[in-house]
Formats: C-alpha cells, sequence, structure tokens
C-alpha cells in the first residue's frame, strides 16, 4: 500500500487527475489477474467479459485521444 501511495502522487504531478484516479482505480483489475496468475483461481466467461470491458475503459480514458 506504501508503493501504491507513492506511486499515486507522484503520477499526479505529471497526469491529469482524471487520468491519474483512473489508473489508481485499476488496482481490482491488476488483483484479479495476479489472482489468476498466482492461486490458479478460475473465472468464468461473465467476469473475463467485464475485466475485458474494465481494461479497455481504462485504455481509453487513458490514451483516447491517441486512439483517435
Amino acid at each position: 500500500m506504501l508503493n501504491q501511495g507513492l506511486v499515486y502522487s507522484w503520477v499526479q504531478f505529471y497526469l491529469p487527475l482524471p487520468v491519474a484516479v483512473t489508473l489508481q482505480a485499476t488496482s481490482p483489475i491488476f488483483a484479479t489477474i495476479f489472482d489468476r496468475l498466482i492461486n490458479n483461481n478460475r473465472l468464468n466467461k461473465a467476469q473475463v467479459g467485464w475485466l475485458v470491458v474494465a481494461f479497455v475503459g481504462v485504455l481509453l480514458t487513458a490514451n483516447g485521444e491517441l486512439i483517435f
């Protein structure tokens, strides 16, 4: 948690605030991915689908101008 707080504080000075808040809110996405890799937990199709939607939403928020 200390590392996450330090990185979040540092990022706020270099990125626009909406992008920084969006990236900070991605921790459940990465927690789910690491839980799959470390503990070998399975996700059903609906969970995988919503995880992809959440990740695409983060990409569009962070890099929306570069995509279009």
